[in-house]
């Protein structure tokens, strides 16, 4: 599917990030060894300790051993949590571990959006990757132009399979091609459940359609999953007794 080779690839594509910027920081942590020149003379120079005193009384080069890394509460105990965790692993200090830990929960916090969106949208990222039958595939290509009776064919083959989620969504198609049929609405592309249930006049189609828009968002779009032939029965006596109407 399209929908989930771009999932693997926003997966790839984030991972790949999170890799590069670890790498970048470790770099940075360890440094490069620069061989001397030992054809250079080197000159010492005396430093004045009036210069030296100087240094010491500004800010910028006063280095305490336990810094006070910022006045917000939240950030010195992120601090000192990293520096507790780095003496147990036995680094001690926060340099690589802290972010590391900090990359880490980034990744984190991409990853959950990313699953939330793709199971906002009926799939399953970590689920197992079935292939869609062929009654599925057929069923995506189901619109106005399509027979009842072609609709009909594809029910009973959804149920023979027990794809009893599929039939209830052939089933919400098909009630909309006889409401087409019977000119109570005017099925297209692109329009929502509810513009179909404004253009209905019949106050007793319109309380049997709403019902039907329930039933079929609640179990397609909700992932809601119909275990049993009971369960499937229970869901579609509603549409039969929208067919049975519109045929009187």
């Amino acid at each position: 599917m399209k929908t989930r080779g771009n999932i693997k690839q926003i997966y790839t594509y984030i991972i790949t990030v999170f890799l590069i910027c670890t790498t970048l920081q470790i770099k940075g942590q360890e440094g490069y060894v620069v061989a001397s020149d030992t054809s250079v003379s080197t000159v010492e120079r005396e430093i004045s300790q009036k210069k030296i005193d100087n240094y010491r009384s500004q800010p910028a080069y006063n280095y305490e051993d336990n810094p006070e890394y910022s006045d917000n509460f939240l950030s010195r105990l992120w601090m000192r949590f990293i520096e507790w965790l780095g003496s147990i692993l036995g680094g001690g200090g926060v340099g690589i571990l802290g972010k590391t830990i900090y990359y880490g929960l980034i990744l984190l916090a991409i990853i959950s959006v990313v699953v939330f969106i793709t199971r906002a949208q009926g799939h399953n990222p970590f689920g197992r990757t079935d292939r869609k039958s062929r009654t599925a595939l057929a069923a995506e290509l189901v619109d106005e132009n399509t027979s009842i009776e072609s609709i009909e064919d594809l029910i009973n083959k959804a149920e023979r399979s027990d794809e009893y989620r599929l039939a209830i969504r052939l089933h919400y198609l098909k009630s909309l091609r006889m409401l087409d049929t019977a000119k109570a609405i005017n099925w297209r592309s692109g329009k929502t459940n509810h513009d179909y249930l404004l253009e209905i006049k019949d106050n007793n189609l319109k309380e049997k359609f709403d019902d039907l828009s329930y039933i079929y968002e609640y179990s397609w779009y909700g992932q809601f999953e119909i275990n049993s032939l009971e369960q499937y029965h229970k869901l579609r006596d509603p549409f039969h007794s929208l067919f049975h109407t519109l045929n009187k």
